[in-house]
C-alpha cells in the first residue's frame, strides 16, 4: 500500500508540475469542533501538526496558518464556513493560495475522530468534500493527513485538465469558437492523449471553413492526430470523411468511411458511402453500397428510397420498381414515392401491378389515405372511372372533410361527362378548403364542357331551323336561342371560375393553361353572345 501511495504521489506531483509552474500552495481556513472533546485535536492540527505535515512535501506548500489568520482578521471575516465561492476565491487570491481547506471535526470515540473537509480550487472555483478518520495519537494523526488528505488535495488540484476541458466545451456550445479552440489546445498541451480535444478542435475548424475554406486543412490535421491515438475511432473517421468530402476529395472520404466498416457493419455508413458515389454519378458503386446497407437492415427505408429514386431518375424504371415497392410499404405517407411507383408501373406497362400493390397496401393498412388516393389514380389512368369513383367514395367515408377527395371525384365525373356531379363535388371541396386551386379549375372545366355541349346543340338546332317553315321553324328558333343563351351563361361561369383558379395557382404552367383557356372561352363567348336581331 505504501509503495502504491508513493507512486501515486510521484505521478500527481509530476502532473502538478506541468499545470502549476510553482508548487501548489494550500491554505487552511480552519475547522469547526463538534463538541468540546475535539478541542485538543483541533488546536493541535492548526497550531502544530500542519507545519509538520507539509514540512517535507516538495509539490505542496502550506500557507502559514498565522498569515491566514491575520488575513482573515484584516478582511473582517469571522465565519469562514459561510463564505460563498466568490468570497473564497477572493481570500484565496489574497493568500496566494491554489487550494483552500475548511471543515469540521466529529468525535467517534475518546481517541478517534472523523474530519470532514471541503476543498476549494481557487482557479476553477470548484468545491469538493473529502473525509477521513484521525487519531488523538500525534504520530497516527500526522500519518493520516499525509496518506489521505495530501494526495486528495493534489488529485483535486490537478483536475485542472478536466476543468479546462469543461470550460472549453461551454465556450464551444456558446459559439465562442476562438476561445474554445485555444482552451482545447491548452488541454492537449497538458494531456496529449485527450482524444475529445482533438475532435472538438477539428470540428471547430470544420465549422469555420464556411468562411475560410483553408480551415479544412487544419480540421483534417487534428482529426488525423486524434486517429494516431485511436486509429479506429468511428467518430473521428466520420468527421475526417466529412472534411475530405467538403474538400471534394471523394476518394479519401470513402476510404475513411470504409475504414469504419472494417470494424462494424453500420448501415448508415454504407448509406453515406452510397450517397458519395451517387453524387459522383458512379451509380453501380452507389447501388452496391445501398444494397449493403439494406443487407444489414432490410427495413432501412432511407436506403430503399435513395436507391429507388436514383434508379428512377436514371430511367431504370423496371429496376426501380422493387425498391419503390419496399420504400412505399415502409413510408406509406410519402406521396412522392407512391407517384414514382405508379409512373414506373405505367412506364413499364405494369399498371395492373400498381393496382394490386395499392390494394395490398390498403388490406394491410385499412386507414392508409394515400393508398386509396393512389389506387383511385391508377384506375383513373386506366380510364376505369367507375372503379376510381367507387374507391374515392370509400375514401370519402374515411376522410369526409378532406377536400382533395372531392376534387378527385369531380375530375372523375368530368371524365364521365356527368357535369352536375362534377360541379357538386368541386363545390364541396371549396367548402372544406377554399384555397385549393384545382377546385376552381375543375368547375371552370365542367361549365366550359357543359356549355360546349349546349353550343353544339345550338348549332344543330340552328341548322334545322333554317330548313323548317312556319310553326316548326318558330319552335326550333325558340329552342335554339334558349340553348345559345344557356351555353353563353355556362361560358361566363367558366370564365369566372377560371379567374379564381388563376388567383390561386401561381405556377408558370398554370399561367399558360389559364391563358390558353381564356382564349378559347373568348371565342365561345363571342360565338354565343346575343345578336341584335336575335
Amino acid at each position: 500500500l505504501m509503495k502504491k501511495l508513493i507512486l501515486l504521489t510521484i505521478t500527481i506531483l509530476l502532473v502538478s508540475s506541468i499545470i502549476y509552474s510553482d508548487v501548489l500552495k494550500v491554505a487552511f481556513l480552519g475547522y469547526k469542533k463538534d463538541d468540546q472533546s475535539c478541542e485538543y485535536v483541533l488546536n493541535a492540527i492548526m497550531k502544530r501538526d500542519l507545519k509538520t505535515i507539509f514540512k517535507d512535501e516538495k509539490g505542496l506548500q502550506l500557507v502559514d496558518p498565522k498569515v491566514t489568520l491575520k488575513t482573515l482578521k484584516k478582511e473582517k471575516i469571522s465565519d469562514v464556513f459561510n463564505l460563498d465561492k466568490e468570497e473564497l476565491a477572493a481570500i484565496g487570491n489574497k493568500l496566494g493560495a491554489d487550494v483552500l481547506v475548511r471543515g469540521n471535526i466529529v468525535p467517534l470515540s475518546l481517541s478517534e475522530f472523523k474530519i470532514y473537509n471541503t476543498l476549494f480550487n481557487v482557479k476553477s472555483k470548484n468545491l469538493t468534500p473529502f473525509d477521513f478518520e484521525i487519531s488523538k495519537n500525534k504520530k497516527k494523526r500526522i500519518a493520516a493527513f499525509k496518506e489521505k488528505l495530501l494526495p486528495e488535495i493534489l488529485k483535486f488540484a490537478t483536475g485542472e485538465v478536466d476543468q479546462l476541458m469543461g470550460i472549453a466545451i461551454q465556450q464551444y456550445k456558446s459559439h465562442d469558437y476562438k476561445s474554445a479552440a485555444d482552451n482545447f489546445k491548452k488541454v492537449i498541451e497538458l494531456d496529449p492523449k485527450k482524444l475529445e480535444a482533438y475532435k472538438f478542435i477539428g470540428y471547430i475548424y470544420f465549422i469555420q471553413s464556411e468562411d475560410d475554406p483553408s480551415n479544412l486543412d487544419s480540421a483534417v490535421e487534428y482529426y488525423k492526430k486524434g486517429l494516431e491515438i485511436d486509429p479506429n475511432n468511428k467518430q473521428l473517421l466520420d468527421y475526417l470523411s466529412l472534411a475530405y468530402y467538403k474538400q471534394d476529395d471523394s476518394e479519401k472520404a470513402i476510404e475513411a468511411l470504409k475504414k469504419i466498416t472494417e470494424n462494424e457493419d453500420d448501415k448508415k455508413i454504407w448509406f453515406r458511402i452510397g450517397k458519395i458515389y451517387e453524387s459522383n454519378e458512379e451509380l453501380d458503386s452507389a447501388k452496391e453500397a445501398f444494397d449493403k446497407a439494406i443487407e444489414i437492415d432490410d427495413k432501412f427505408s432511407e436506403a430503399y428510397k435513395e436507391e429507388a429514386e436514383m434508379l428512377y431518375s436514371d430511367g431504370q424504371y423496371d429496376n426501380a420498381i422493387p425498391y419503390l415497392e419496399n420504400a412505399t410499404k415502409l413510408l406509406p405517407n410519402d406521396e412522392s414515392l407512391q407517384n414514382k411507383l405508379a409512373k414506373c408501373y405505367h412506364n413499364a406497362g405494369k399498371l395492373d401491378a400498381a393496382i394490386t400493390q395499392y390494394k395490398g397496401l390498403i388490406k394491410e393498412q385499412p386507414d392508409n389515405i394515400k393508398a386509396y388516393f393512389n389506387l383511385a389514380g391508377a384506375y383513373r389512368t386506366l380510364n376505369n372511372f367507375d372503379e376510381a369513383i367507387k374507391t374515392l367514395n370509400i375514401l370519402k367515408e374515411k376522410a369526409p372533410n378532406n377536400a382533395k377527395v372531392y376534387i378527385r371525384l369531380s375530375d372523375a365525373y368530368i371524365a364521365k361527362k356527368d357535369y352536375k356531379l362534377a360541379e357538386e363535388n368541386a363545390l364541396k371541396a371549396i367548402k372544406y378548403d377554399a384555397n385549393l386551386p384545382d377546385s376552381y379549375k375543375l368547375l371552370s372545366q365542367a361549365f366550359q364542357l357543359k356549355g360546349y355541349k349546349k353550343y353544339e346543340d345550338y348549332l344543330a338546332l340552328d341548322e334545322k331551323a333554317r330548313k323548317a317553315y312556319g310553326a316548326e321553324a318558330d319552335n326550333l328558333i325558340k329552342q335554339r336561342d334558349a340553348k345559345k343563351l344557356s351555353a353563353h351563361n355556362d361560358f361566363l361561369k367558366s370564365k369566372e371560375y377560371l379567374k379564381k383558379y388563376a388567383a390561386r395557382a401561381k405556377s408558370s404552367s398554370a399561367a399558360a393553361d389559364v391563358k390558353s383557356r381564356n382564349k378559347t372561352l373568348k371565342q365561345l363567348l363571342d360565338a354565343t353572345k346575343k345578336e341584335f336581331f336575335d
